[in-house]
């Protein structure tokens, strides 16, 4: 293997986890298709299965952040006054950075982010409940929010919630 192409797969490992699991899972599994004799014992279909199941679980951590962020603003936009309300904002804060910590640009085309806004929105709706609390009515059935908003280094909680508060009415 060249110099550059090892330098390549050592950057996107580095840069793209997701993206590189992806990658060598595809290629694991195009091994068997080379004709090259392999030892019995190597199970390349499951070693490409476990490598991009590693992916997916990061895939799945980014998904989680993400669905994290929309109960809390869902939760600030239906109680704003509600005792948790600053906490609320702390913690939407952290999941932002974990948020952060996970994504890569690989994800981007896989996130989906109208079903993550659903499942926050069923979460939120049995959370407040629980307190005797009421979503707020005439929520979107899409995602209102852009991934840019969610992923940007300067991640402004207050303004997703004020955006919400402007779609709701």
């Amino acid at each position: 293997m060249s110099r550059v192409a090892e330098f390549s797969k050592e950057a996107l490992y580095d840069s793209d986890f997701y993206a590189w699991t992806q990658q060598q899972a595809e290629l694991l599994r195009k091994l068997r298709t080379t004709g090259t004799q392999f030892p019995e014992n190597i199970d390349l279909d499951h070693v490409a299965e476990e490598i991009e199941d590693m992916g997916k679980s990061q895939l799945d951590s980014v998904e989680s952040q993400i669905e994290n962020i929309f109960v809390h603003v869902l939760k600030s936009v239906s109680v704003p006054d509600a005792a948790p309300a600053r906490k609320w904002h702390s913690e939407a804060d952290r999941f932002s950075t974990d948020l952060l910590r996970r994504f890569t640009n690989a994800m981007r085309q896989r996130l989906d982010l109208d079903r993550t806004w659903r499942l926050a929105v069923r979460r939120a709706r049995v959370d407040l409940n629980a307190y005797e609390d009421r979503l707020i009515d005439h929520l979107p059935r899409q995602c209102p929010f852009d991934l840019r908003e969610l992923v940007d280094e300067d991640f402004d909680f207050a303004a997703l919630v004020a955006k919400l508060r402007l779609i709701t009415g």
